[in-house]
């Protein structure tokens, strides 16, 4: 199954857990976030205020996450409070009929009713949700 991954910048060690956790099972992810241009060679991010990111790079960044989300059959995302970019993420997902899967919410909206999303305890319950489940399950 084609996976993309969202969360906070500075819960990156969790998400790149989850990411490479989902990988090993044979899933694909469509966007490794936690390992691009924003990060450094030594695996952490550059800066967690994108103020010290040059646009261009920020630019190129952006458009990597949602091209990302458009080509995943199902979005995961770890949600930690402020939730931030991540919320674009669910946009994507719902706006392209892609299924959502939220860990932990942090605070109720509207938006978790739609008929897409799913609310999880943990990336504990993904993984084994996705051992457990075929393609046509998710939904």
């Amino acid at each position: 199954m084609r996976i993309y991954v969202a969360g906070r910048v500075g819960r990156y060690l969790r998400v790149r857990a989850l990411i490479d956790d989902l990988r090993d099972a044979g899933h694909e992810i469509t966007h490794d976030w936690t390992r691009n241009e924003g990060f450094c060679e030594d695996g952490h991010p550059l800066s967690t205020n994108d103020q010290s990111i040059p646009p261009d790079r920020q630019a190129r960044i952006a458009s990597d996450d949602i091209t990302g989300c458009a080509a995943a059959e199902l979005i995961v995302v770890i949600a930690d409070e402020p939730l931030c970019g991540a919320l674009i993420e669910i946009g994507v997902a719902l706006a392209n009929d892609v299924p959502v899967w939220i860990c932990a919410p942090w605070r109720w909206t509207v938006f978790w009713s739609h008929p897409l999303v799913r609310i999880l305890d943990s990336e504990a319950e993904v993984r084994w949700l996705l051992r457990e489940t075929c393609r046509e399950e998710i939904r």
